[in-house]
C-alpha cells in the first residue's frame, strides 16, 4: 500500500454527488485548509485501485497535470479501498468554458490536446497491448448497435449512424494503441484560476486505439467548438491527418449511441442530453457524408477567425467556407486517387496485354525464351575472329534470328528443320567440388558459340574466353593443324555410338546393317542397297 501523511486535523467531510460513477466521493477540508479527495471502492476492486494509483505517480513524475496520489488504503473489516488525493481547486471546464473569449476557449482546448498527447506518449513498464483489439473493438461495436436497438431510444439520422459503423469497422482494426485515459471530457477536467488544466478521474485509464480517446468530442463540441478546435491543433500540433477525420465520426458515432445506452440505464438525468449529442453527430457529419464535421476549421485561418470582432453569423460563415475549402481538398484528392488509379489499371491491363501477346508470339516463333541470345561480335573479339575466320570449321547447323523479345537468338537446328546459318562451338567442363566435411563435386560447362555472320554467344564466363588468352588457344590450334575441337569430338563419339546402336538393332530385327533396308526372303541380299 501507498502510505503518506496529512496535514492538519479533519474539519469537515462533504459528500460529492457529482458523477454518474458508482463509487462514493468526498472532499475532506483540514483545520489548517488542506483539502483532500477520498474515493471509496468495494474491495473487490482493489488491483484496478492498485492500478490508479500506480499510475498517478508516473503522471507526477513525467509533469503530467493529474491528481497528486497522498495513500491507498486498505480495510478489510468493511471490505473497502480508499483511494486519497490532493484536492484540485478550480471548476470543471463544463461549467466554465462558456464564460470564456473564444481565445481563451481555443488556447484551453490546445492546452487538452498537449496534455492528452503526452499521456498517450507515455511508455508504462510492465503494460502490453491488448492483442486482441482488432476482435475486442468488433464485437464492442456489435454490441453496442445491438443494445441501442433494444433500448427503444431512437433519435433522428440514428439509421445513419449504424449504417456508418457496420460499413467503417475496418477502418478501427489494426490501429496502433497506447495509454489512454478512457472517459476524456469536460467534467474530468479542471480550470484553475490561472487557466491551467488538471485531468481527474483516472478509474477508466488503460490501452487501446489512442484515436479512440476522442469518442466524446461531440460533448467538446457542443459546449465550445473552438475548444474542440484546439484539442485536435494541439494534439496533432497542427491539422490533423485527413484519415484521422473517417476515423474520428467513427468512434463519435459509437459514442453517440452507447452514451444514450448507458444514460437510460444508469444516468437518466442526462439522457437527453446524450440523445441531443447524437443528433449533433448526425448533423455535423451530414448523415456522414462530409469528411469534415461542419465546425472544424484549420489552423492557417484559426487565427484570423479568432481575433476578428465579427458577428456570430460572420464567425459561422467563416467556419462554413472552411468547410467547403476542406471538401474541396477531399474531392481534389479523391479525384486524383481516382485518376491514379485508373491509370494503374489502364497500365496493368496494357502489360497483361502485352505479356500475353509475347507468349503467343513465343508459341508461334522458331525460338523460346531459353534460347541463346547471340549479339554481335563484341569489339574485344572483333579483330581476331577477323584473323581465324577462314580457319574456323563452322559445322554446326544453327537457326538464327529475331525472337519475339527483340533479341537475336541462336540455336542448334533439331531433326529435318532447315538451318540458316552454322557455328563454330568452343566447350569445356570442368568439375568443382564444394569444400567441407561432406564435399561433392559439380559440373560447370563453359561454352562459346562463334557464328559464320560473326554474333557470338557466351554461356559462362571462363578465362580462356578472354580475348588475350583465346588468341593464345588459336594460334596453338592453328599451329597444331586445327584439330577438331572438344564439342566436335564429342559429337562424333556421339554419332558413332548411335550408328552402333541403329546397327545393331538392324542386325536383331533382320535389315540390312548397312542401310537398314529389308533383305530378300530368297537371296538374303538388301532390296535397297544390294549387299548381300
Amino acid at each position: 500500500m501507498v502510505t503518506g501523511s496529512y496535514d492538519g486535523i479533519i474539519g469537515n467531510v462533504e459528500m460529492l454527488e457529482n458523477g454518474t460513477s458508482d463509487d462514493k466521493k468526498y472532499k475532506v477540508n483540514t483545520s489548517n485548509g488542506s483539502k483532500y479527495l477520498i474515493c471509496m471502492y468495494d474491495s473487490i476492486n482493489i488491483e484496478r485501485v492498485k492500478k490508479v494509483a500506480a499510475l498517478l505517480k508516473i503522471l507526477d513524475t513525467e509533469g503530467i497535470p493529474a491528481q497528486k496520489l497522498v495513500d491507498l488504503i486498505a480495510s478489510e473489516s468493511i471490505r473497502k479501498v480508499y483511494l486519497v488525493l490532493e484536492w484540485c481547486d478550480g471548476a470543471d471546464a463544463f461549467a466554465i468554458i462558456p464564460t470564456l473569449t473564444k481565445v481563451e476557449q481555443y488556447n484551453l482546448g490546445v492546452q487538452s490536446g498537449r496534455i492528452l498527447q503526452k499521456i498517450h506518449s507515455l511508455q508504462i513498464p510492465g503494460q502490453d497491448e491488448d492483442v486482441h483489439w482488432a476482435n475486442k473493438i468488433t464485437n464492442q461495436t456489435r454490441e453496442r448497435i445491438q443494445q441501442y436497438k433494444e433500448s427503444g431510444y431512437r433519435f433522428d439520422g440514428d439509421e445513419a449512424v449504424i449504417q456508418y459503423l457496420e460499413e467503417n469497422i475496418m477502418l478501427v482494426k489494426g490501429r496502433p494503441q497506447s495509454l489512454r485515459h478512457g472517459d476524456y471530457h469536460f467534467g474530468n477536467i479542471i480550470v484553475s484560476k490561472e487557466m491551467s488544466l488538471t485531468i481527474i478521474d483516472w478509474n477508466s485509464c488503460g490501452y487501446g486505439d489512442p484515436w479512440e480517446e476522442f469518442q466524446q468530442m461531440a460533448w467538446f463540441a457542443a459546449a465550445s467548438p473552438f475548444f474542440a478546435i484546439g484539442q485536435l491543433h494541439g494534439y496533432f500540433n497542427g491539422d490533423p491527418p485527413i484519415e484521422f477525420f473517417p476515423i474520428l465520426a467513427f468512434y463519435m458515432a459509437s459514442c453517440a449511441i452507447s452514451s444514450i445506452v448507458y444514460a437510460g440505464r444508469k444516468a437518466k438525468q442526462i439522457l437527453e442530453y446524450m440523445i441531443l449529442r447524437g443528433k449533433d453527430t448526425v448533423m455535423w457529419f451530414e448523415c456522414f457524408r462530409s469528411l469534415y464535421p461542419n465546425w472544424y476549421i484549420t489552423q492557417e485561418r484559426i487565427n484570423k477567425i479568432l481575433l476578428s470582432t465579427d458577428t456570430k453569423e460572420d464567425t459561422a460563415m467563416s467556419i462554413e467556407d472552411d468547410v467547403k475549402a476542406l471538401q474541396e481538398e477531399r474531392e481534389k484528392k479523391k479525384r486524383e486517387a481516382e485518376k491514379t488509379a485508373a491509370e494503374a489499371k489502364r497500365k496493368a491491363i496494357e502489360e497483361k496485354a502485352r505479356r500475353q501477346a509475347l507468349e503467343k508470339a513465343w508459341n508461334e516463333s522458331k525460338f523460346t525464351s531459353t534460347d541463346p541470345v547471340a549479339v554481335p561480335c563484341p569489339t574485344e573479339y572483333k579483330n581476331l575472329i577477323d584473323e581465324v575466320y577462314d580457319y574456323l570449321r563452322f559445322s554446326v547447323p544453327m537457326i538464327f534470328g529475331q525472337a519475339p523479345d527483340g533479341t537475336m537468338r541462336v540455336r542448334i537446328v533439331k531433326g529435318k528443320e532447315t538451318p540458316n546459318c552454322s557455328g563454330f562451338i568452343l566447350e569445356y567442363t570442368e568439375e568443382n567440388w564444394t569444400g567441407g566435411k561432406d564435399s561433392q563435386s559439380y559440373v560447370v560447362t563453359y561454352t562459346m558459340w562463334i557464328l559464320n555472320n560473326k554474333h557470338i554467344y557466351v554461356s559462362n564466363q571462363y578465362e580462356l574466353f578472354d580475348p588475350i588468352n583465346l588468341r593464345k588457344w588459336f594460334v596453338s590450334w592453328i599451329a597444331d593443324g586445327t584439330p577438331k575441337t572438344e564439342w566436335e569430338e564429342k559429337m562424333e563419339r556421339e554419332r558413332e555410338g548411335e550408328k552402333k546402336e541403329t546397327i545393331k538393332r538392324w542386325k536383331e530385327q533382320g535389315l540390312c546393317t548397312y542401310c537398314g533396308g529389308e533383305r530378300s526372303f530368297w537371296s538374303g541380299k538388301c532390296k535397297q542397297c544390294g549387299r548381300g
